[in-house]
């Protein structure tokens, strides 16, 4: 298990995984739609790290960007097919509605690119990569699952958005444990728990599956918390997307059954 979920981290395939989950949850069933979404998602995270390890950068940090440095020169190659792919599917299976969404959140990648070069404090950097992030995140799932047209769907971006959040939050608490992380950070990611525990609380409400699949990653949050602060956890990052995933097939399994 240590080993797959390891491949799947180096190979940017966590996040890939958690958005398709999540927007099948919000009723994406078209399979051409679901890879686009999963390539869309796969190319910004490699082209994020790809960013980061760059010759001219040098800037070395988690045992992924090693790997991405070793292997540069075939996820380059990689990306440029992936990007060429989503491009012709793109144009072949969306609305040209969807197309034009698609790339105003483009321009929210970019912008999010150039504004992260501008912050120095590196507190404050860290502060707005872990919130601007998780809300990128979010919406390009609500894009392509259309999630704005039923308060279902706006239910499942807002608790995807803290389900996203607590998780960026979980893992930055997890990597500076021991590096004097910023005094925000635990008092953020407690309220993020707390938040996400209470938004899915509503969710039992009127959303039934969705506050289910919302309880069950919240606790997966919690234990693992717990694990970190006993110096008990590993490959958090592996486990954070798991337990983010699991709230998805929770929904999906609720709603088939029901």
């Amino acid at each position: 298990m240590k080993g797959l979920t390891k491949w799947i981290e180096c190979l940017s395939l966590d996040a890939v995984i958690v958005a398709v989950l999540w927007g099948m949850a919000m009723g994406m069933r078209d399979l051409a739609e679901l890879v686009v979404l999963a390539l869309a998602t796969w190319l910004t995270y490699v082209a994020d790290r790809l960013r980061d390890v760059a010759p001219s950068r040098g800037a070395l940090m988690t045992d992924r960007h090693v790997y991405y440095r070793d292997h540069y020169k075939g996820f380059v190659v990689s990306w440029i097919c992936g990007f060429v792919g989503v491009i012709v599917l793109a144009l072949l299976a969306l609305p040209l509605w969807k197309i034009g969404w698609g790339l105003v959140l483009v321009g929210l990648i970019l912008f999010y690119l150039w504004a992260l070069r501008q912050i120095e404090r590196p507190g404050s950097r860290l502060l707005f990569k872990r919130t601007a992030v998780p809300l990128i995140f979010a919406a390009g799932v609500c894009w392509m699952a259309e999630g704005w047209r039923s308060h279902a769907g706006i239910y499942l971006t807002i608790l995807l958005f803290a389900g996203a959040l607590v998780n960026v939050l979980l893992i930055s608490y997890w990597e500076n444990r021991y590096k004097n992380p910023p005094k925000w950070l635990p008092h953020m990611l407690g309220a993020g728990i707390v938040g996400m525990f209470c938004l899915s609380q509503f969710g039992l409400l009127y959303f039934t599956a969705s506050g289910i699949g919302g309880l069950v990653t919240v606790f997966s949050y919690f234990i693992i918390l717990l694990l970190v602060q006993a110096e008990k956890a590993s490959n958090v990052r592996a486990w954070t997307d798991l337990a983010l995933a699991a709230g998805a097939v929770f929904i999906l399994v609720i709603e088939i059954l029901s």
